[in-house]
């Protein structure tokens, strides 16, 4: 599973089972899973990201790819209001 923020965000901390990847650029993290059971929802965390300043809101796409999933990757697209500025 791939983690990508927007080019202007940044991560505020590293998220717990994911790495950054040498040569991936800044914004991604991956995370290897061993095994996820067909039609399971629950995999759960928490990514803590500094938007842009004055930045209404961002974007996060999540990435997976599995060998039953195939051919190519899955997106899937959350966009970040953020509320109070």
């Amino acid at each position: 599973m791939w983690i990508n923020i927007c080019t202007g965000c940044r991560y505020k901390e590293e998220i717990p089972g994911f790495e950054h990847k040498r040569g991936a650029i800044e914004q991604e993290r991956h995370s290897k899973f061993d095994r996820i059971f067909a039609q399971v929802v629950g995999i759960e965390g928490t990514a803590h990201v500094i938007p842009p300043e004055g930045a209404p809101g961002f974007d996060v796409d999540f990435t997976y790819a599995c060998v039953t999933c195939m051919p190519g990757l899955h997106i899937e697209k959350l966009h970040v209001t953020i509320s109070g500025r």
